[in-house]
């Protein structure tokens, strides 16, 4: 049964097998969305970074119960991950980064029955020292109860 925590971990491990797999993303931080890290300043070093948050949007009962009294609730939601490179650097490496997380999850669905839908790349630009796309995921999976 797929449930929200299990969805959640579906979703980063898929993302954290495809960043940590090797050029050109190995290496570079992830702050996660409840995780205790502290941005890069503008001080240090400009080296790249990204932000990844999994947002839960909708729900609600997708069928009618069967005769054990059991139903299926549709969840839905979005994955974003926010690309951080040093702004002025041009875009191969942003362009890189972006390309690592969209083939991580078009096309797929993951073990507990999480769908990956509508991945869309968004750039932001200019923010301060950096430059910033972010990739957006929808994502959809049912749980019994």
């Amino acid at each position: 049964m797929t449930s929200i925590t299990t969805a959640r971990n579906d979703i980063l491990t898929l993302f954290s097998t495809a960043w940590d797999a090797g050029p050109p993303s190995q290496g570079i931080a992830v702050l996660y969305d409840d995780s205790i890290g502290i941005k890069p300043k503008s001080g240090q070093p400009l080296l790249p970074w990204v932000r990844a948050v999994v947002r839960h949007l909708s729900g609600g009962q997708a069928s009618l119960s069967n005769f054990n009294g059991v139903s299926r609730y549709r969840r839905s939601g979005i994955f974003t991950v926010q690309v951080f490179t040093p702004y002025g650097g041009g875009l191969s490496l942003s362009d890189s980064l972006v390309s690592v997380i969209v083939n991580a999850f078009e096309g797929k669905a993951s073990t507990n029955g999480v769908w990956f839908r509508q991945i869309r790349v968004n750039e932001i630009g200019q923010e301060g020292v950096w430059y910033q796309t972010n990739v957006l995921i929808n994502f959809e999976y049912d749980e019994v109860k």
